[in-house]
């Protein structure tokens, strides 16, 4: 619900206003901060709730004495100027905070639609280093995002920027206008990835009509100062999205335009969809004045509600106003009449809510002039310019070649055809008429006066490209004024210029010298000839004669690029604009081509080539073109055009005969191009049928003949072959019949299902084959398979498509075998019921062979069987021989295959590290993720998921791969006599899993944190594996409660060549890397076995969970017929780890799997026995321990006389109740005549296995006897033959006979009594209850029985009220009043705060008592630092003052006596003085106090300022940083006891301190409990964030006294965090 710092009462009149505006026709809301909205506020939460009727006759004129006013009119425009005041607290936000590369021109370039987000895209090429792209748009606006955030919360300031000016804003709407886009994968524009071939100009969603723009009213877009206008008939793609506000100022669609232009330009459009770039001639975004003249225009609004705090001190009239919250929303235009997304509509709206006048919307629409309106926009433009529009063609006399503003006409697009009619004409003249030019320009006439020659282009020349080659002015050409001067050669025009790319006709060209801007244009801006066509004098007998033997033939190329299909470059026109849709267009590749196939024996004289002129003509250089003899044949002529192709080549063969013709470019050192064509034409002869291709052809992928819908790929191969795709390779030569017998092809596929069909003459004709692809691996991991198909003869078409699925293959070759080919496919999964045992075997070889090969080819005429026939191929003659044979062919198939080893995953150059993992040692097993050295405490290091990425990586290896398992001892195949193998960790490092209990914050919780139990620990034995530990060691470790542990196993087949056999490195691989430590973070090993290993040298337990592997392997057996026998290999292997299915449907069992495979005639049964000495089955630990200690000599029990000795502590004596607590242990002892301990210990030595402690001298209060004789044998207060004796019996206890002589003292965890005995040292008979190691390990602690012994101990702690500084890993701060003294983590007694400053454990007594003596133990098994520079204060009250203070300097000890004399207090704080602001946990097993109860508590002080981790109670909030309360939800709740709130009248509110970073929810204030009397609520709102944190005074209603304050949270999760709290007058 929110975070919480503190609360204050406070005497301030406060009340809140919340505003909602909304612009709906239907739905809208206008609820902004304005005299009624704040007079109903204050009439609610003032006026009502303190009853003010006594003192005013109303609520308004109680606003009004609050307002020092004594009118309406005079409180309307008060709270006008209030709410202003309130409004300008909020600093606005500079668009420059999100431009962080320093260029302060960078807004001004951006908004003109120039700078980096704008120009650039996203590339492998330089700057790249050819990997990793560059100006990627996600990165290098990044800011963008983050700031969106911003927006929705802040309020933004309008960039200072000319097209910005209010005062040019008269309409009070602008917009942003987008020709391109840049950036893929956002369901917007076309551009596509590869960025480099298929994000080059590409267009934005298309959602307006360009009508015009005025160049003089934005010179700052373009840095030009024009006058003029630029007319946009056919224009491209454009989208323009816009926004409108009140003409009030303090309106909040006006204060928050600057957030809707950051939302439209630069986070929805820019940022989102990759929209960039500006008209030429305006800016991308301004008001709608500088911006292009446009039909329509998208719309987003901001929907916006603000939240005000007003508050009056009382001291004087009049209020102060915050707003401490803002919740910003755009969406789409709500327009009127239910039109939406529509700025015309949305500004209708705002019209219609009195928000805009009729005056400002006439503005607007000169500007957004509706759709169908451009022609007469433009018109009215033209008559205020004196423009005439128009000029008819009189057909019968002229003949249109091609124009621009004449849409009726069908233009003449063909060079060669245009040349031809002009020279069929008795005078060669070209007409030009122009109604917007100049009137010198209106009708121009050219004259050719030489011959042409062939390879001169006077189309383009004219249209686009004004060159003087060939076109010497009154030496090739003249220029008149009339038909007439041009027919008689008269008065001929003197001045011309030429050469300036994509300036056509004329140029500059005039009748005496030279006149500017009349010429036109068909790619580049800037002329005057904006309408204007081209003509002919009307020849009415001309016929073409032109040969042109590439009309209709089959063209392909290199991929298609843009929809540049290859059919363009035959269809006839020769003008490489790209927006004639005419221009062919390639992938990006390396030596790109184009091709045609004539389809029969062609002589060839000349190619006539045009490439593309409106841009990119260097993707026409260095031009090889060849002759081919058949269609996938030879080479049999060359020619080649150096450098830039020009814009019409010719190119001369001279009657070369071939098949086919290719055009390709020869890109240098290996580099991709692109290639485009605007047209080949051919003259020559075709002259006879085909001859047959070669046979059995070599053909990459890319060089088919027809496709549908795929895509190729670095133009080597064929992508995105999907359903119904298809593919076409033409006139391929299948031999006579039964030459050819299958399909090898190269592929590789990444996803999915699927098959490819085979089929003759085209997708629909007769299938002859089919095949399933398998997962290869990866998109770019190819294999080579065999598909056996029918029995085809003579040429034919081959056409491949997809069938079922999309993402079918990858196709990089083909190529027609003679080879005979079939295919096995193995599919093996372990299960009770379902099981599948299809391997590669005689039978599974058998029945493929049969349906593939024997049925298929009709071999019945040949063999008497498919079996004879099978061992004809074999070389066998008996069954006998074959299984052998096919046994072998399996095995030298499976041999084909590398197995992976594990070292490729390690990447460290740790040759050891493998040994070291499979030990439980090595990084990823000994290190916790951590924000300590080595990180630099803001980045966490040793992260499992960083340093073990390539287990990740090798994860979809392991499915498709063999793995090799690692040479090491574990895995010795003499010593994995049973088959099995299993891992078993204690650790658990990963926290956010689901596993396990680690949690974050690592560095807090996730501290020796356990696994998911699920076996029983019951020995291991220590010679076993040396290597596991360094050492070698006899004996064993016997498991009685050990802590949480996770085994997990596999098994495998006796036989090598089985499945499970072969693929057990995978299974072993899965367990121990990717799924136990890699996705749940299980580390490290049982001490004295290793991590993982076969079942013979790891720990014997009760059970194991199982992985078992499911493998599909994909067999391609080929014979060519030249000898006997098959050659096979593996093509495709997928492999699923499965939870093993065990015998009797038992799952997930290693045993029930073992079984299984015993079932299954995979294991014997005496591989089986041997398992089961190892994994023994649940409830079994016993039994198999004690045939261990009767195998080495051991007696394992003991029974205690109860009526005799009273049981203390021990272990294996569960039956039994322990006493924990260390001050009645002394009691008890202390109580007895003979202060006398007894030891039994069952699995002890002879000499250890009955012991018995006296003590001599009188025990000091601080020493704990219980902790040294279980875990801390020191001899503090505890020396031999001073303060204690030992003795070998009671007897000799008693009557101190026969001390004991030797004994050593002081290792920290080692228990009784370390290496004493009876005449000298003797090791290891020591107990412990948190150190391994000892051979105590069932023993027992006990007192000689007294039964009439009575407890005498005083303890006022009993039953008290206690908390502290947040709860870590369950340890809540009653344990430390639990009475075990014990402070071993294992036990569940010792408390636990969070990491925090200074943590704090805290007793309230609810009364006065008289404190004598404090004792407090800390945890003892582990961090014994964290009971270090210990304070405690005694409180006056719970919340009150400190009245006396103790210390304890550095660590305490086990046992810490605090003598405060019969101080007198209600509390009492035990806490650690962590250095430097430093944070530390503070752990405690026990805190007891003597003392005295008093009376009851006298009353607390008004208005107390209370840190909000003070409470008393609380139910699943948490403590963060120890300052602050966080993960308030719903439900959740606080208490803070005992609090003034002084007499009737006196607490008005409750101030709190909150930030808020999500969601809703609100807080009710409740007294004396979660379900007590509601006395306010509050809903708080969005800060900026958790760690923004605002003061806000919550109303409540009148409450007397002394009362529990209960914060609770409703209707949400993450409602705040809350800092503080302060009653307030």
């Amino acid at each position: 619900i929110m975070n919480l710092e503190w609360i204050e009462l406070s005497g301030s009149l406060s009340f809140l206003v919340d505003s909602d505006y909304k612009v709906d026709d239907k739905n809208g809301k206008d609820i902004q901060c304005s005299y009624i909205v704040l007079k109903d506020a204050f009439t609610s939460q003032v006026y009502s709730r303190y009853n003010m009727s006594n003192d005013f006759s109303s609520a308004e004129d109680a606003l009004f004495d609050h307002l020092g006013v004594v009118s309406e009119e005079a409180a309307i425009e008060a709270v006008y100027a209030l709410c202003g005041a309130a409004q300008a607290t909020i600093d606005e936000f500079p668009f420059e905070n999100i431009i962080d590369d320093g260029d302060f021109q960078f807004l001004e370039n951006y908004y003109s639609g120039r700078a980096s987000w704008n120009e650039e895209t996203e590339t492998l090429l330089f700057p790249s280093d050819g990997n990793v792209p560059t100006q990627s748009l996600k990165q290098d606006a990044a800011k963008v995002k983050e700031y969106y955030d911003h927006s929705r919360r802040s309020i933004f300031k309008i960039p200072e920027l000319p097209q910005f000016d209010p005062a040019i804003c008269s309409s009070h709407a602008a917009q942003c206008c987008w020709p391109r886009d840049r950036q893929a994968n956002d369901n917007n524009g076309n551009c596509k990835t590869p960025y480099d071939s298929n994000c080059v100009d590409k267009d934005v969603g298309d959602n307006t009509d360009l009508c015009y723009n005025e160049l003089s009213k934005a010179p700052y877009a373009s840095n030009t100062i024009a006058n003029g206008f630029s007319i946009f008939g056919k224009e491209g793609p454009v989208h323009c999205h816009g926004f409108a506000w009140s003409n009030d100022n303090q309106e909040t669609t006006s204060r928050y335009k600057a957030n809707a232009l950051f939302f439209v330009s630069m986070y929805d459009h820019m940022y989102q969809r990759g929209y960039v770039e500006n008209i030429p001639g305006s800016p991308m975004c301004g008001c709608v004045e500088h911006m292009p003249v446009v039909t329509r225009s998208d719309c987003t609004q901001t929907n916006v509600q603000e939240y005000y705090n007003f508050v009056s001190d009382g001291s004087s009239t009049g209020f102060t106003g915050t707003i401490y919250n803002i919740k910003l929303d755009f969406d789409a235009c709500q327009g009127a009449n239910n039109k939406n997304n529509d700025l015309q509509a949305f500004v209708q709206q705002l019209v219609n809510d009195n928000k805009l006048t009729t005056n400002e919307q006439d503005i607007f629409k000169t500007h957004i002039v509706d759709n169908n309106h451009c022609p007469s926009a433009t018109t009215d433009l033209f008559e205020r310019e004196g423009f005439q529009s128009g000029y008819n063609i009189e057909s019968g006399k002229w003949t249109f070649i091609v124009g621009k503003g004449f849409d009726e006409e069908t233009p003449i697009l063909n060079a060669r055809l245009f040349k031809e009619m002009i020279e069929a004409l008795d005078v060669p003249i070209v007409r030009r008429v122009c109604p917007s030019c100049y009137a010198s320009h209106k009708d121009i006439y050219y004259r050719r006066l030489t011959q042409m020659p062939e390879d001169f282009d006077l189309l383009d020349t004219l249209m686009n490209n004004w060159f003087d080659l060939h076109n010497n002015l009154n030496n090739d050409f003249a220029l008149y004024s009339s038909y007439s001067d041009a027919y008689h050669d008269e008065h001929r025009w003197t001045s011309c210029n030429f050469n300036d790319a994509g300036i056509g006709f004329p140029r500059d060209c005039g009748p005496s010298g030279l006149i500017g801007g009349q010429w036109n244009s068909y790619y580049r801006g800037g002329g005057k000839a904006g309408n204007h066509a081209f003509m002919l004098p009307a020849n009415p007998s001309f016929n073409s004669q032109l040969n042109n033997i590439a009309i209709g033939k089959t063209v392909r190329q290199m991929g298609v690029h843009d929809s540049g299909v290859p059919a363009r470059a035959i269809d006839g026109i020769t003008v490489g604009l790209n927006s004639l849709s005419t221009v062919t267009h390639t992938n990006n590749q390396v030596n790109p081509y184009w091709q045609i196939d004539f389809g029969q024996n062609a002589t060839i004289e000349k190619v006539y080539i045009w490439g593309r002129i409106d841009c990119c003509r260097h993707r026409l250089s260095n031009v090889q073109v060849d002759v081919y003899d058949t269609q996938y044949g030879n080479v049999v002529e060359t020619r080649k055009i150096q450098g830039q192709a020009n814009v019409m080549n010719v190119v001369d063969f001279g009657g070369v005969l071939g098949q086919a013709l290719r055009i390709w470019t020869t890109t240098s050192s290996g580099g991709k191009e692109f290639l485009e064509l605007a047209e080949v034409e051919i003259s020559g002869a075709l002259e006879g049928s085909s001859p047959l291709s070669d046979l059995f052809p070599h053909i990459r992928a890319v060089e088919y003949n027809e496709q549908k819908d795929t895509h190729i790929l670095n133009g080597l191969v064929i992508a995105y072959f999907d359903n119904n795709d298809y593919l076409t390779y033409s006139h391929l030569n299948f031999g006579p019949s039964g030459t050819t017998k299958s399909v090898r092809i190269r592929y590789s596929k990444g996803c999915c299902s699927g098959k490819i069909e085979l089929r003759l003459d085209g997708p629909s004709g007769t299938l002859i084959g089919d095949f399933s692809p398998s997962h290869t691996g990866g998109w770019d991991q190819f294999t080579n398979v065999n598909i056996g198909i029918d029995d085809v003869e003579g040429i034919h078409d081959l056409t491949f498509v997809g069938k079922d699925s999309n993402g079918i293959m990858n196709l990089e070759w083909i190529e027609l075998s003679g080879s005979l080919s079939f295919l096995v496919d193995s599919d093996y999964k372990v299960d009770d019921k379902n099981g599948k045992d299809i391997q590669c075997s005689y039978i599974v070889l058998k029945d493929a062979f049969t349906s593939q090969v024997y049925s298929r080819y009709n071999m019945s005429n040949d063999f008497s069987s498919a079996e004879d026939a099978l061992f004809d191929h074999l070389g066998v003659v008996s069954e006998e021989a074959a299984i052998e044979a096919v046994y072998a062919l399996c095995g030298a198939a499976q041999a084909t295959i590398d197995e992976f080893p594990f070292e490729n995953i390690i990447d460290d150059g740790d040759f050891q590290f493998l040994e070291n993992y499979y030990s439980g040692r090595a990084s990823w097993n000994e290190e916790t993720e951590t924000l300590l050295f080595p990180s630099d405490g803001n980045v966490p290091t040793q992260s499992l998921k960083q340093d073990a990425a390539k287990v990740k990586e090798y994860y979809d290896h392991s499915r498709r791969s063999i793995f090799k398992i690692p040479e090491l001892p574990q895995f010795d195949p003499a010593i994995c006599s049973s088959h099995a193998a299993q891992c078993c960790w204690p650790r658990d490092r990963q926290a956010n899993d689901n596993n396990g209990n680690c949690k974050t914050p690592y560095d807090s919780n996730c501290v020796d944190k356990d696994v998911g139990d699920n076996t029983d620990l019951c020995y291991n034995e220590l010679s076993k594996a040396p290597y596991a530990s360094n050492t070698i060691a006899n004996g064993f470790s016997i498991f009685g409660k050990e802590g949480p542990v996770h085994c997990h196993g596999f098994a495998w087949s006796n036989d090598n060549q089985e499945t499970t056999s072969r693929y057990k490195a995978n299974a072993l691989f899965f367990v121990s890397m990717y799924d136990h430590m890699y996705q749940r973070g299980y580390v490290e090993n049982i001490p004295g076995s290793p991590m993982c290993g076969c079942v013979e040298h790891m720990p014997v337990v009760t059970r194991s969970d199982c992985t078992q592997t499911n493998v599909q392997e994909y067999y391609n057996f080929v014979s060519d017929g030249s000898s006997t026998g098959f050659t096979g290999t593996i093509y495709n292997i997928k492999l699923d780890f499965d939870a093993c299915q065990g015998a009797n449907n038992k799952n997930n069992d290693l045993q029930a799997f073992v079984q299984q495979l015993v079932n299954d005639n995979k294991l014997t049964t005496n591989e089986q026995d041997i398992f089961k000495t190892h994994i023994v089955d649940n409830n079994h630990c016993p039994s198999a321990t004690t045939d261990l200690f009767e195998r080495e000599g051991f007696q394992s029990g003991y029974n205690i006389e109860s009526g005799k000795w009273t049981f203390i502590v021990g272990k294996g004596f569960d039956e039994e109740t322990p006493i924990l607590n260390a001050r009645l242990f002394k009691e008890m002892i202390e109580a007895l005549d003979v202060p006398i301990v007894r030891r039994v210990c069952p699995s002890c030595y002879a000499s250890h296995k009955d012991i018995y402690y006296r003590r001599l001298t009188q025990m000091p209060e601080d020493f704990d006897l219980l902790d040294t004789l279980m875990n801390n044998w020191f001899d503090l207060h505890n020396n031999l033959n001073n303060d204690f004796a030992l003795y070998s019996s009671y007897s000799d206890a008693y009557h101190d006979e026969h001390r004991w002589t030797s004994c050593n003292f002081n290792d920290a965890g080692i228990g009784f009594p370390r290496d004493c005995g009876p005449s000298g040292l003797i090791g290891g008979q020591w107990n412990s209850y948190y150190r391994g190691g000892g051979k105590a390990g069932n023993h027992a602690f006990m007192l000689p029985a007294n039964p009439s012994f009575n407890s005498q101990l005083n303890n006022i702690a009993i039953g008290k009220t206690v908390r502290q500084m947040g709860v870590h890993d369950s340890g809540v701060p009653a344990r430390a009043i639990d009475g075990i003294t014990v402070g071993l983590n294992s036990l569940s007694t010792v408390t636990h705060t969070n990491n925090q400053v200074n943590p704090y454990w805290q007793i309230d007594f609810g009364q006065n008592a008289t404190i004598e003596k404090v004792y407090i133990w800390g945890r003892i098994d582990c961090c014994r630092h964290r009971l270090s520079n210990v304070q405690v204060d005694v409180y006056d009250t719970q919340y009150g003052n400190v009245v006396e203070t103790r210390k304890i300097q550095g660590q305490a000890n086990v046992m810490n006596v605090v003598d405060f004399g019969g101080v007198l207090g209600q509390a009492l704080r035990i806490w650690t003085t962590t250095s430097s602001g430093g944070k530390e946990f503070l752990e405690l097993a026990e805190v007891e106090i003597s003392g005295a109860l008093e009376g009851s508590s006298p009353l607390s002080d008004l208005f107390p300022h209370i840190r909000a981790v003070e409470y008393n109670e609380q139910k699943d909030t948490h403590i963060l940083n120890g300052l602050v309360i966080a993960y308030f939800d719903n439900n959740d709740y606080l208490t803070y006891s005992h609090l003034n709130f002084g007499p009737s009248g006196t607490t008005k509110s409750v101030r709190i301190r909150y930030s808020k970073g999500c969601c809703s929810g609100k807080i009710e204030l409740r007294l004396d409990g979660p379900s007590g009397t509601l006395i306010g609520d509050f809903s708080p709102s969005h800060t900026g964030g958790g760690d923004q944190y605002k003061d806000i005074d919550i109303i409540i209603d009148d409450v007397e006294g002394i009362h529990d304050l209960t914060f609770v949270g409703k209707d949400s999760n993450g409602i705040m965090n809350l800092e503080w709290i302060n009653l307030y007058g």
